[in-house]
């Protein structure tokens, strides 16, 4: 029985059903049969790929009709059988889409199954094509757009209604009634005994295929990130901003198996260019597989289902009969795939699909609860990632390109999995070294590309650090909150030695203590480095003027000043991406030696200007700089000058030309000594100033 509060609603999608739905979807002449035209018993079929390119038929009886509030939620239950159901094992996954027809008219596509159900003729799900149809004009409208280069696949205005994943009091064929609940995995045998009502269904779907990635590029990918991984490699970030980091690991801890619901697989074959053995010449139609991808290229990465419906008037295909990644508007790429075989197995088969890596075939732009649908009259503009990987100890050369589809939350994942896949290839081992790392980003709203270089040193495993940082800029400049900024190229390139190059500071020292206004100050780093000699940085500078401050700082360190940014990260506001483009490249790298300043006062003559503490930065050609050191400065005022008399003189000045005049008066007959003296004196008031502007007094 239908509630109240869902009346308005219900009316509305009848209203909006009747702009979308042909005019003549209840004559003969129409394609379609409506699910409020359908009734239990009546018979028909299903059409789909199980092995090769031949599009097969199975048979079909209605069991019941679900009829939910809203449309989202009608279901048609169908009773399967045939040579294909069991040559298949029962359904599969992969025939999510699988077009159904009852007097040679479309009904909807199969998306769900019955889980644990030992019957020859299982139970199926089908999905009403109405409410499939309903994404077409979005599709249109899209494309349109697209024309006019206003197109913003980012926006999500259509009308929304979430599926509900529980279904009660529904009759059987049997007799009996039923509770059919969703799950995303199947339940323990202890949760099916204590239900024995529930029959738990399982959106056939689609897993996610993958080809180009492995080992644990493909674990991560799959199941996320660990904890102690991310920990042991965050300090690879630079510190922009700890709460977008934070939200950057997050992400990458999440999988696509949790985030989706679905089994990650390696794809067992896919065309590898022009000399691939697998012909996609047929065109899409329904009953046949298409793909879904992600990534395209040197990676592949996307799910494989059944082709419902292709309207060759507005050159739109609506396939699945249900979501993907539920993104709304979306901008997958469209590609050929076949079917190899099904798997059988005790829950639910899959079929075995290859893909067609070597061509776009359009672009599936809807991705919503009841199916996605593509275009094949448009191209989405694709992230070109490239990369090129050199092991300079090995002299090991390695470069991919992967297309990758714009998706809100997974263009740095694929990013970062994508990037150590390569690096993994090249070095072909885990463990430490030294790496470099380039990298340009461009995006047709960001204004203007950023390139940025950086070098790490790790005792356990450098590759992770290059393609974290690459992936942590591409995540921050995707999601910032100001423009969108349609990253079309990500550019990377890396070089790794086994040589650890890392120095680490351990002292800086000054020529003296205590100096005055004006002085010049010497300084000189000592650095060792790792498993050599010690390294000394020299250097000088010379203290204001007319500065009232009396102690100041000097201060050396390696390296981004992550200790005293990342106290004020979470303060740090942007005004544009513009500005947070211009952080980013200011940031100094791994490879920098920075000398600082501090405690001076802001210029008097400029309040308004911030004092910038940098005296120097030195690059140590691609060796790593960690550690810091500091000593203080006391500055003392200069004596002021007395002021002269009349003649000239100060008093100061009258007292000691008397005291030498009675001097040589009483030692006139010493005049020797006294110029001894005299240039002793001379010696030692003379090496008091030259010996405060040297580094060493001898």
């Amino acid at each position: 029985m239908k509630l109240t509060r869902f009346l308005a609603l219900g009316m509305l999608l009848v209203v909006v059903g009747a702009a979308t739905i042909p005019a003549s979807a209840d004559t003969d002449s129409s394609p379609f049969m409506l699910f409020k035209d359908l009734r239990v018993g009546m018979e028909g079929i299903g059409k789909t790929t199980i092995g090769g390119d031949q599009i097969r038929i199975f048979q079909t009886r209605i069991v019941g009709l679900v009829d939910n509030p809203g449309e989202l939620d009608d279901y048609i239950l169908v009773r399967s059988s045939g040579d294909l159901i069991r040559e298949a094992g029962g359904y599969a996954q992969g025939m999510s889409g699988s077009p159904i027809y009852f007097n040679n008219k479309l009904v909807g596509a199969f998306f769900g199954s019955y889980l644990f159900s030992d019957s020859p003729n299982p139970i199926g799900l089908v999905r009403p094509i109405e409410t499939m149809l309903k994404i077409e004009d979005r599709i249109e409208k899209a494309v349109d757009a697209s024309k006019n280069d206003q197109m913003s696949l980012r926006t999500n205005d259509f009308d929304h209604e979430p599926s509900a994943e529980t279904l009660k009091n529904i009759r059987w064929d049997d007799g009996s009634t039923k509770t059919i609940e969703f799950v995303a995995t199947p339940p323990s045998l202890a949760t099916r005994q204590a239900h024995p009502n529930t029959a738990y269904v399982v959106r056939t779907g689609t897993p996610l295929w993958v080809s180009g990635l492995s080992g644990r590029a493909l674990d991560w990918l799959s199941a996320g990130v660990n904890s102690s991984t991310l920990s042991q490699i965050s300090s690879s970030l630079l510190p922009i901003s700890t709460t977008e980091n934070q939200n950057f690991l997050d992400q990458l801890s999440k999988g696509f198996e949790q985030r989706y619901g679905t089994a990650v697989y390696p794809l067992a074959a896919a065309a590898t260019g022009e000399s691939g053995s697998t012909d996609y010449s047929e065109d899409f139609e329904a009953g046949r597989p298409m793909a879904a991808l992600l990534a395209q290229g040197d990676v592949l990465l996307g799910s494989v289902c059944t082709t419902t419906y292709v309207d060759p008037i507005k050159n739109i295909l609506l396939a699945c009969g249900h979501e993907l990644f539920r993104t709304g508007d979306s901008s997958l790429f469209l590609a050929k795939a076949r079917v190899i075989d099904t798997v059988a197995t005790s829950q639910i088969s899959f079929v075995l699909p290859e893909v067609d890596r070597t061509d776009i075939a359009g672009t599936v732009l809807q991705d919503r609860t009841q199916a996605i649908g593509a275009s094949m009259d448009y191209q989405a503009q694709p992230i070109r990632l490239t990369v090129h990987v050199h092991d300079t100890t090995t002299d090991t050369d390695h470069q991919i390109t992967v297309n990758i589809a714009r998706t809100d939350g997974l263009t740095a994942t694929l990013v970062f999995t994508a990037i150590l896949q390569s690096v993994d290839d090249t070095l072909n081992r885990i463990g430490k070294g030294t790496m470099k790392v380039e990298y340009t980003i461009r995006g047709k709203g960001m204004g203007k590309k950023i390139s940025r270089s950086d070098v790490f040193a790790s005792f356990n495993d450098i590759a992770l650090t290059g393609p974290l940082q690459a992936a942590q800029i591409v995540y921050l400049i995707d999601q910032n909150e100001f423009v969108d900024p349609q990253i079309d190229w990500v550019d990377v390139d890396i070089s790794a030695t086994n040589d650890i190059r890392w120095y680490d500071i351990k002292s800086i020292e000054t020529d003296q203590e205590t100096y005055h206004p004006g002085d010049t100050v010497r300084y000189i780093i000592v650095m060792k480095s790792y498993r050599g000699d010690e390294k000394k940085i020299t250097g000088s500078f010379t203290i204001p003027a007319d500065t009232t401050a009396r102690r100041l700082t000097l201060y050396s360190f390696g390296g981004p000043a992550r200790a005293q940014q990342n106290s004020q990260s979470q303060q740090v506001e942007f005004k544009s991406l513009d500005e947070m483009l211009g952080a980013i490249e200011k940031i100094t790298g791994n490879d920098q030696l920075t000398i600082q300043v501090l405690g001076l006062p802001p210029n008097p003559k400029d309040s308004s200007a911030d004092q910038d503490p940098t005296l120097d930065v030195q690059h140590l050609n691609d060796w790593v700089v960690t550690g810091e050191d500091r000593v203080n400065i006391q500055v003392e005022p200069q004596p002021k000058p007395e002021a002269p008399t009349k003649d000239g003189n100060s008093d100061k000045d009258k007292d000691k030309q008397k005291q030498s005049d009675q001097s040589s008066a009483s030692n006139s007959g010493s005049s020797g000594s006294s110029q001894g003296s005299d240039q002793n004196q001379s010696g030692d008031s003379g090496s008091k100033a030259p010996c405060a502007q040297l580094f060493y007094c001898q």
